[in-house]
């Protein structure tokens, strides 16, 4: 745990860390999910899939708020030297959290049965729903004491959290499924479902631990407090409810444009002349395939605004000039790993479709989406310094503009002879608007741009030149090694030599390097002393 006499976790490093955090536990994930679908079959898989839509929404609604309060606040609070008033904050965001995580997990248990019967209309997958509901409390919980954790800027509980609940959810899902499959596919399904209660109970034992060495520094800190009065709970829940409740409003907003799509789209494309089979299944290409892989990049940028937040609200108390130099940065290495991501998507974009669906069509949507990753991963790092900044309220009315444009465009674009291309572009639209608002937001309030297009030259030249060696690649082995090896040795050719020209064109200096965990520190030193990165 740190403190005040140690030197904190740089932004950046927390940010790299919850980023390998994430990325770890969805392809485990993603990994456990094939031998689960063999095991249970496409049947299981579905009982399986029913429970997750709305125990996510009913998660997201009483808890992804709260959390990033809970990280804003307490870090504010820590930097003016009021440890008695963030210790309170947290306290306070833990009542709050355990009534809404219990209220949330007996409704969703005596909801269970309707839910089955009348919404998903599979009486089967009442038991899966009834198994997952308890992990509402429990995650609730978590989310409190991460929101600690990541007021004071370390990342390290967060991550390691993440990593230990999912291990455990996975080994849960393949015994309980196993074992409970000889009793019928209905109790399999709960059973893997059920994964989600142990994987919750293992993360929130490991942060407990961690909790009660910051217990003790709350403590010691709270005493020395001399200029900390406290607050009353009626101030501390203003607060927390000032951040919280329209950070939890944006999160309603991005599923709502994916309805927007599900109730729009196929209509739209049968107008066109296509078969409702045949909408169908363009629309599965656009939102079932399309969809995941532009947000696979964003991982990284999803780290980086946990960590974002926090090192914003504490810049703002403790230095002005913090803020714009974090704000920059943060917009710096973003653009530097979401812009070749996008270029390389879009090249590969046949070849990865066809390796992970086998449906050569989804690349038609995908290339159309590509451009939506730099947008979208803009729109969530400005997004975070205006929550950062005390102003959550911005982002949600910016979501809700490029939410009603894209519906509007979707509408007029999908009915055209662009059909599902129209569809995936009225998406980079909205998330281009999305991401133009709150650049222009956060510049406003932080007197300076973020000067998104100035740092999109290096990694845009690195990643066009990346971008023909890819291709080049494909041309030449696709003949002879087929299309499925031909792939992964162009995706790591095109790591490589991105990196080689980002590292020659000055993209990122030594100590930035330094700041990426495990190996970042050692590759910086051997390429000073190469003489290919600076600082």
């Amino acid at each position: 745990m740190i403190d005040q006499g140690r030197r904190r976790d740089s932004f950046l490093t927390g940010a790299f860390l919850l980023a390998a955090s994430s990325a770890f536990s969805r392809v485990l994930g993603a990994i456990a999910r094939i031998p689960l679908a063999r095991l249970m079959g496409d049947e299981g898989i579905g009982l399986y899939q029913m429970a997750y839509p709305i125990y996510s929404v009913m998660l997201a609604l009483s808890t992804t708020g709260i959390n990033i309060a809970v990280s804003k606040l307490v870090a504010e609070k820590v930097a003016r030297g009021q440890w008695r008033t963030a210790s309170a904050i947290f306290q306070h965001a833990m009542r709050l959290l355990m009534i809404l995580g219990l209220t949330g997990a007996f409704a969703l248990a005596l909801l269970a049965r309707p839910i089955s019967v009348n919404v998903v209309r599979d009486p089967r997958a009442y038991l899966a729903i009834l198994a997952v509901s308890p992990a509402l409390f429990l995650v609730a919980l978590m989310a409190a004491m991460r929101g600690l954790f990541q007021g004071l800027q370390d990342m390290r509980p967060t991550a390691w959290s993440q990593v230990v609940e999912q291990i455990v959810r996975v080994i849960t899902m393949f015994g309980l499924g196993l074992a409970l499959l000889p009793r019928g596919i209905d109790k399999a399904a709960a059973g893997a479902v059920f994964g989600a209660v142990t994987g919750a109970v293992a993360g929130l034992i490991y942060l407990v631990r961690r909790y009660q060495a910051a217990a003790v520094m709350f403590r010691q800190n709270a005493r020395a407090a001399r200029d900390d009065p406290g607050q009353s709970t009626r101030e501390i829940m203003r607060q927390i409810m000032t951040v919280a409740v329209p950070i939890s409003l944006a999160s309603i907003i991005m599923p709502l444009m994916q309805f927007i799509d599900m109730a729009v789209v196929p209509s739209r494309l049968q107008s066109l002349g296509h078969s409702i089979e045949q909408a169908t299944g363009l629309y599965g290409q656009l939102s079932g395939m399309a969809y995941p892989l532009i947000y696979v990049p964003t991982i990284f940028t999803a780290g980086l605004t946990v960590s974002l937040v926090p090192a914003v609200s504490e810049a703002q108390v403790k230095n002005p000039d913090w803020v714009k130099r974090r704000t920059q940065l943060a917009t710096r290495l973003n653009l530097m790993v979401n812009i070749p991501a996008a270029i390389g998507l879009a090249v590969l974009a046949r070849e990865i479709s066809v390796l992970l669906y086998n449906e050569p069509g989804a690349a038609l949507p995908l290339i159309w989406l590509t451009p939506g990753i730099v947008f979208l991963s803009v729109q969530m790092t400005s997004g975070a310094v205006l929550q950062g900044l005390g102003r959550s309220d911005l982002p949600v009315k910016h979501l809700m503009v490029g939410a009603g444009i894209k519906l509007i465009l979707t509408l007029l674009l999908t009915g055209t002879s662009l059909g599902i291309a129209g569809a995936a572009l009225a998406t980079v639209v909205g998330f281009a608007v999305n991401s133009y608002l709150n650049t222009a937001a956060s510049a406003r309030l932080t007197g300076e741009s973020l000067r998104t297009l100035h740092y999109s030259v290096v990694p845009a030249a690195a990643g066009v030149a990346m971008g023909i060696a890819v291709h080049l690649t494909r041309v030449i082995l696709a003949s002879r090694l087929g299309d499925g090896l031909t792939t992964v040795i162009a995706i790591g050719i095109g790591i490589v030599v991105y990196g080689a020209l980002v590292l020659l064109l000055g993209g990122i200096s030594g100590n930035e390097l330094a700041m990426v965990p495990l190996v970042g520190r050692f590759a910086a030193k051997l390429l000073r002393r190469l003489g290919l990165v600076r600082g």
